[in-house]
């Protein structure tokens, strides 16, 4: 028989498959995933517009300020801002400019270096760098401690690809049936990780 790529395996009986779970200010989901400047991470969300709280982050890692970043945030200044700031860490962090998308799903992600939303390209950088912690998704996981606010929301999926565009992490919303926990499980490593 021929290779390809391996049907994905089922959820386990113990978890519902959810289409999304809500995200909170202070909320976060902790992995193992290490980036690297060529790896990929892709994060499905859909923000909720907060009158007094418009920061919020995707996922990120670092090792201290400025240091060995790998992140993805956007800020507004109110609701009926036209622009959305995006604040890019690759190596160290820049502030990008794009429409004010904050109430729509939208498919965030970094694929070497290229910052994109929904297949736009909002910027590229070739900064050599090497994280050593895993990213948190919906905050930045700042030498093993959670950091800025968690962007407000409905999570619908996050991935992760290696360095050679294989994917090692396929995280799907799901409610664990014994407890009612909410969190990620993720399809590649059988793992469930839950929304702290």
């Amino acid at each position: 028989m021929g290779g390809g790529a391996q049907p994905t395996p089922p959820i386990p009986p113990e978890y519902t498959e959810d289409e999304f779970i809500s995200v909170g200010i202070s909320n976060y989901i902790e992995t193992d995933f290490i980036p690297t400047q060529l790896c990929k991470v892709e994060i499905k969300f859909q923000g909720t517009i907060n009158t007094s709280a418009k920061a919020g982050c995707y996922f990120g890692s670092r090792n201290g300020y400025n240091n060995n970043v790998f992140s993805y945030q956007s800020s507004l200044s109110s609701g009926s801002d036209p622009d959305m700031t995006i604040n890019a860490g690759f190596s160290t962090q820049r502030s990008l400019t794009i429409p004010n998308v904050a109430g729509d799903v939208i498919i965030y992600g970094v694929d070497g270096g290229r910052f994109y939303y929904n297949g736009t390209t909002i910027a590229t950088y070739t900064d050599t760098f090497s994280p050593t912690f895993p990213i948190y998704i919906m905050r930045v996981n700042s030498a093993g401690s959670p950091y800025l606010n968690a962007a407000r929301g409905n999570l619908y999926y996050c991935k992760c690809w290696d360095d050679n565009g294989i994917l090692v992490r396929d995280y799907k919303p799901v409610t664990r049936i014994a407890d009612s926990a909410k969190g990620l499980y993720d399809v590649v490593t059988q793992t469930f990780e839950i929304l702290k």
